[in-house]
């Protein structure tokens, strides 16, 4: 069973992804620097925002993954990829939108990039 905190708590799904994801620190995606980078934790930005003070461009773990530009949070994105992986993809859109809470439209954008993905 995965780390239930990691998959209800957007703070701690954003942690856990970035530590998946950058082994050896945040790096920026569009300028490749590791040293110049700040957590932005303002009220007007989203969480889990870096920023590059090299470039000078915000960028998140999202970047380049299945995650990016996506507004469903991340934790339901980590419920979903748990849900799927662990049914071995037979689990119905229905099932997963209801299981979620989300729409069965939602659910299949969810799946086939889950898909994908994989």
């Amino acid at each position: 069973m995965p780390d239930a905190i990691r998959l209800h708590d957007e703070r701690a799904a954003f942690r856990a992804v970035e530590v998946l994801i950058w082994r050896d620190g945040p790096v920026c995606p569009h300028c490749g620097e590791r040293s110049r980078l700040g957590r932005l934790s303002g009220p007007s930005s989203s969480l889990g925002t870096w920023k590059c003070y090299h470039c000078r461009r915000p960028f998140s773990v999202k970047h380049g993954t299945i995650f990016h530009n996506s507004h469903l949070p991340l934790h339901v994105w980590l419920q979903g990829l748990y849900l799927l992986i662990s049914s071995g993809q037979r689990l119905s859109l229905q099932k997963l939108g209801r299981i979620l809470g989300i729409s069965v439209r939602t659910a299949c954008h969810l799946k086939g990039k889950i898909a994908a993905g994989l």
